[in-house]
Parts: structure tokens; C-alpha cells; sequence
């Protein structure tokens, strides 16, 4: 089951052009709306949920970072109740028998489990993981005969040493991220704005990968009625996750409420306004592409299409009487 589960894994990632490298550690949830069933939409229009995970360790390791790093967990699992059977049957020691059978459980539960949920993304699993098989390869070497002395061997122990340095700064570096943007929420959260934007700012600059960073800082300025600079940190976050729906209809109102500032400041003067409110809806077309029954993104389609209409009809133009008519059958489409 596990083999075939991998094998489906490769075959949708050849066909998505990704089957040695992956899509990148991590970049499942950022990723897989483009992939989405008609089930899967309609479950986030309704009600406003999505997977983050997979739900099988072996697909998601495969999506993460190819096929190769698939198999390499699966030969890991398999090897790891291998040398556990092979302790169990060979082992003179009662207790090493024991332990033996214990190992080989141990691997077949995370194989099995593993095929339904994703226990190396849960710190406490993970850690588990890779504590008993540190463990189980001490115990199982003890035995073995004495490897033979490589030249090379220091050297690659501290290419391993200084790479695990490097994850560890790396990784701290996200966690001072998360903790800025943890800050920054409760901050929004108390309306004190000022110290939101401070805290956002700097996750930015800690890690400017992650588009929740602009996202936030795009709210905070719609907030404080600082639209175009909304508008500039929402298309910032899109252009680092043109999945994230949410990000569509922040910058859409963003758009729209400056063309509605537009038109109360010179309401003869529409073109400007229009091309915004053109905008928006662009950006409304992207996010229908990618959930098509999601109802918010209809209603502000509606409501822009009849900010147009009025804008148009106030002219009380004749050669536009047409493109008025057109705004608002648009205007029904979406909110009836």
C-alpha cells in the first residue's frame, strides 16, 4: 500500500514538472490550490478551511523535496524494521530479542501511521522519531564489526556538525519571526496599531519569505486608512503566495476604496477611478480562478461592478449609456 501511495506521489509530480526537487520544504499549504478538487473548493468557500499537510508523511516528504527524498524515508522505515527483525532473530541476548522486536514495531507503526497522518511535522513525533533511531543505530553498531577508518570520515563529520549549525540558526531565525508575529497580533488585536506595524515590520525583515508579514501590515494600514500603502504590502504578499485567497479580497477593497475617494474628490473626472476599480476586479478574476463559488469574492465583485454603474450613469452621458447597463448586469451576476 505504502509502495503504491509513494509511487502515486511521483507520478503527480512528474506531472507537475517537480518529481526530483519538489515544490521546497514546507510549500505544500502555499502550493496545493492549484491542485484543488471541486470538493476542496467548495469546503474553503463554505468554510474557510484547508489542509496544511497531506496526511501521508511519504507524499508530502515527496512534494517537499522529490521523489528521492520520498524514497529515502521509505528505505528508512524499511531498513529500520529490518535491523529490528534482524536483532530480534539473531540476537543471543533475551533482552536485545526483546528490543529487537520493540525496534521493528516502533518503525512499522510510523510506516503505517505515516500513510495516514504526518508525524514528522509534529515536533513531539519527530523528535521521537530520530532520538530512537540515533538510539537503535548506537545499540545495533555496538555489535557490528568495526567499520573501517576513512580519511574523509572526520571531514564529513564536520561538514554534518557545521550543516546541523546552520539549520539551527536558520530555524531560530524563524522562530524570532513567529515571535514577532505572534507580538504583532495580540497588538492588532488591543487596536494599538502603531506597535503591530513596529512588529511586523521587523518579522519583514527577518524573514521576508513569508507572505503573512506584507499581509498583516496591508490589514493594519487599511485599518489606519492608509490605502495605498496597503495596497503596496498586499502586492507584495501575493507576489510570495498568489494562493492565499484572503490576500485577493484585502487588496480588491483596498482598490476600491481608493477609487471611491477618487470619485467623491472629482466625480466628472472617472477614468482614474475606473482603472482602479478595474484593478480590483482583476484581482477578484484571480481569486475566482482558484475557488470560483467563493461568495465574499462575488459580493465585492457586485459592489464594485455597481460602484462602476453609478459612476458612469452620474455622468449622464448618452454615449454611455451602454457601459452602464453593462456594470450593472455585472453587478447582478455576482449578487443574485
Amino acid at each position: 500500500v505504502a509502495v503504491v501511495i509513494f509511487l502515486a506521489g511521483v507520478v503527480a509530480l512528474a506531472r507537475a514538472d517537480r518529481v526530483l526537487l519538489g515544490y521546497g520544504p514546507g510549500v505544500y499549504g502555499i502550493a496545493y490550490p492549484e491542485f484543488w478538487t471541486t470538493f476542496e473548493k467548495e469546503w474553503f468557500a463554505q468554510e474557510l478551511r484547508m489542509n496544511e499537510h497531506v496526511h501521508n508523511d511519504l507524499m508530502e516528504l515527496s512534494i517537499d523535496a522529490g521523489f528521492l527524498a520520498g524514497g529515502l524515508y521509505l528505505t528508512l522505515l524499511v531498513l529500520g524494521m529490518g535491523y529490528g527483525l534482524t536483532m530480534a532473530f539473531g540476537a543471543e541476548d533475551r533482552r536485545k530479542r526483546t528490543l529487537g522486536y520493540a525496534m521493528a514495531a516502533f518503525f512499522a507503526a510510523f510506516f503505517i501511521d505515516g500513510l495516514f497522518g504526518f508525524n514528522l511535522r509534529v515536533p513531539v513525533s519527530a523528535s521521537l522519531f530520530f532520538l530512537v533511531l540515533g538510539m537503535f543505530e548506537g545499540i545495533y553498531a555496538a555489535d557490528a564489526p568495526a567499520a573501517p577508518s576513512f580519511s574523509w570520515r572526520k571531514g564529513a563529520y564536520a561538514a554534518a556538525a557545521f550543516l546541523m549549525v546552520l539549520c539551527a540558526v536558520g530555524h531560530t531565525r524563524v522562530f524570532a519571526a513567529e515571535v514577532e508575529m505572534q507580538a504583532g497580533v495580540n497588538a492588532n488585536s488591543l487596536h494599538d496599531y502603531a506597535a503591530a506595524e513596529a512588529r511586523f515590520k521587523r518579522g519583514q525583515r527577518i524573514a521576508p519569505w513569508d507572505d503573512a508579514f506584507p499581509r498583516r501590515l496591508g490589514q493594519v494600514y487599511m485599518v489606519t486608512m492608509r490605502f495605498d500603502r496597503a495596497i503596496q504590502s498586499l502586492d507584495e504578499s501575493i507576489a510570495l503566495n498568489r494562493y492565499y485567497i484572503l490576500t485577493y479580497l484585502s487588496l480588491a477593497q483596498a482598490r476600491m476604496y481608493v477609487a471611491q475617494q477618487a470619485l467623491l474628490e472629482q466625480p466628472r473626472d472617472t477614468a482614474k477611478a475606473l482603472a482602479r476599480l478595474d484593478a480590483a476586479t482583476s484581482d477578484l478574476d484571480a481569486l475566482l480562478r482558484i475557488c470560483p463559488m467563493f461568495p465574499a469574492a462575488h459580493e465585492m465583485y457586485g459592489r464594485i461592478a455597481s460602484i462602476e454603474a453609478l459612476a458612469v450613469s452620474d455622468l449622464h452621458d448618452p454615449s454611455r449609456v451602454d457601459e452602464a447597463k453593462a456594470y450593472w448586469a455585472r453587478a447582478a451576476e455576482h449578487l443574485t
